[in-house]
């Protein structure tokens, strides 16, 4: 299956590398880089996003929705 090629972990670090370097992370890149499926991809950025911990947020809505990197949370 596409979901062996990579652990959830490493999918994070992925998607987080991308931002990183990129300043946003959208449906399609999340998918090229880690050879999941449009829909299991799709899941897994919105649980990601609503994960105050992954460091990862969404910004925009529908079509133009992309993932950017959270604001580090105060102490």
């Amino acid at each position: 299956s596409s979901s062996a090629r990579y652990t959830p972990q490493e999918r994070l670090r992925l998607a987080l590398d991308y931002v990183a370097t990129h300043g946003r992370l959208r449906l399609d890149d999340y998918v090229r880089l880690t050879g999941l499926t449009r829909s299991t991809a799709s899941r897994e950025l919105c649980r990601l996003a609503a994960d105050a911990s992954s460091g990862l947020r969404a910004s925009g809505r529908g079509p133009v929705k992309c993932y950017v990197a959270a604001a580090p949370s105060e102490p």
